[in-house]
């Protein structure tokens, strides 16, 4: 085989191996592949290219799924498939767990679970940008399915952060206002010194006002009592 022959043939090969590793998932373009093919409206195979890098031996499977997830869930309206997506995210761990247990809440018809879902993807990243949203989003839940234990646990967590301190304490105060007014008026307090403002200064300081009221009408109930 003559010179030119054998760097012909060396080039032909180089060029096939690059093609092959461009088209490959380790491609610095293979997220954009199935990205691209759902901007033209087709989620069916955007979902399987998404599939596909998610079996890929990449380090970014937690981002495929996470996107595969997705697709299934608002293109495709599969809540059993973008489930399943989710929690497989969840189990490989990575970048996407959070937002994938997060999700799950999301996804979650009981509230008890719900409020479990959210705790956890706090607790998965507390530096999220969204994790004060989640805990808040926790605590609601679990009031909701009446756990109080682990709406407070959320709340006072989440009271904790500067981005989500005056709504956790509102929320506070709203769950003591009946039973236990003199505590209520306290987190309402707490959520003025918190920063609240506008609405939600108003909302403190009604509340305030409320706990107050129901204060005085339970000293004038000991004081009927105590009188007969």
């Amino acid at each position: 085989m003559s010179v030119f022959r054998l760097t012909a043939a060396l080039c032909l090969l180089g060029v096939t191996v690059l093609a092959g590793w461009w088209w490959s998932p380790y491609s610095p373009i293979a997220f954009d592949r199935p990205a691209a093919v759902l901007a033209s409206g087709d989620a069916e195979g955007a979902l399987a290219g998404y599939r596909a890098l998610a079996a890929a031996p990449i380090t970014r499977r937690d981002e495929a799924l996470w996107q595969a997830a997705l697709i299934a869930e608002i293109e495709l309206s599969r809540l059993d498939e973008a489930t399943a997506l989710l929690q497989e995210c969840v189990l490989l761990g990575g970048p996407r767990a959070a937002d994938a247990v997060a999700r799950l809440a999301q996804l979650s018809a009981e509230p008890l679970a719900a409020a479990e879902h959210w705790m956890r993807a706090a607790q998965l990243e507390p530096g999220h940008a969204q994790s004060g949203r989640w805990l808040l989003n926790a605590g609601e839940a679990a009031m909701t399915a009446g756990d109080r234990p682990l709406a407070e646990a959320a709340l006072f967590a989440a009271a904790e952060r500067d981005d989500s301190a005056v709504l956790a304490w509102l929320l506070l105060g709203r769950a003591a206002l009946e039973g236990d007014p003199a505590t209520a008026h306290a987190r309402y307090d707490a959520a003025l010194a918190a920063g609240a403002e506008g609405v939600t200064a108003a909302l403190a300081r009604s509340g305030r006002e409320a706990a107050a009221t129901l204060m005085e009408d339970g000293m004038i109930l000991a004081d009927v009592l105590d009188a007969e």
